[in-house]
């Protein structure tokens, strides 16, 4: 009878121990789910941080240049404003859509459900693209006029100005190429960071 008490205190024991184990285990699996989540998140971070970069070097860097330089364009060669306020509008827009795009994505690097960031990204993407198509063809449109501008109200006589507005358009094909490749840069960033969203979902069945 003693032993048989026995018995029962030591399966009791045995119980109670395994499911000591059995909780230690559940909070080590979630402790590894949560570092695996930040991990995740930060990775994403990392690879959209360079976006965000860029955007900063159109801001002080790229925009300012080009407001100088067609400030000096009025300056020197007597342009009309309307082209230039034109120019600055535009790429004005430009940058305030680029970081209104890229704004809507920043907090859910801290949190947030990954699905939702997902269907923040496709929207992203099909933003961009709808942005890009938009602002080349207006962009083209402006410099055309820039350099009518050039041909009829300045001083430069007719091999002069033909000379500047053909170098004009050769660096607006080569803006166009280098602003269509970094579009293209963005959308791909945005794919690969949909497929780590995708591959974790598969895991996690």
């Amino acid at each position: 009878m003693i032993y048989r008490k026995d018995m029962e205190t030591n399966n009791i024991h045995e119980l109670e121990e395994m499911r000591s184990q059995l909780e230690i285990l559940k909070q080590k699996l979630e402790t590894q789910k949560i570092v695996n989540d930040q991990l995740l998140r930060e990775t994403m971070k990392k690879k959209m941080s360079w976006i965000g970069k860029y955007i900063n070097i159109q801001t002080y860097a790229l925009y300012p240049f080009v407001i100088i330089t067609l400030l000096m364009a009025k300056l020197v060669l007597g342009i009309s404003w309307w082209p230039i306020i034109f120019i600055y509008a535009l790429c004005g827009t430009d940058i305030l859509l680029d970081i209104k795009i890229n704004k809507t994505i920043d907090s859910d690097w801290e949190s947030g459900n990954l699905i939702a960031t997902k269907l923040k990204l496709m929207k992203m993407k099909k933003t961009r693209m709808r942005q890009a198509l938009i602002s080349m063809p207006l962009m083209i449109a402006a410099m055309t006029w820039f350099s009518i501008e050039i041909i009829n109200t300045t001083g430069l006589d007719k091999i002069q100005a033909t000379a500047m507005v053909a170098g004009g358009a050769i660096g607006l094909v080569i803006g166009a190429l280098i602003a269509l490749r970094l579009v293209m840069k963005m959308q791909r960033t945005n794919d690969e960071v949909i497929h780590m969203i995708e591959e974790i979902k598969e895991e996690t069945k």
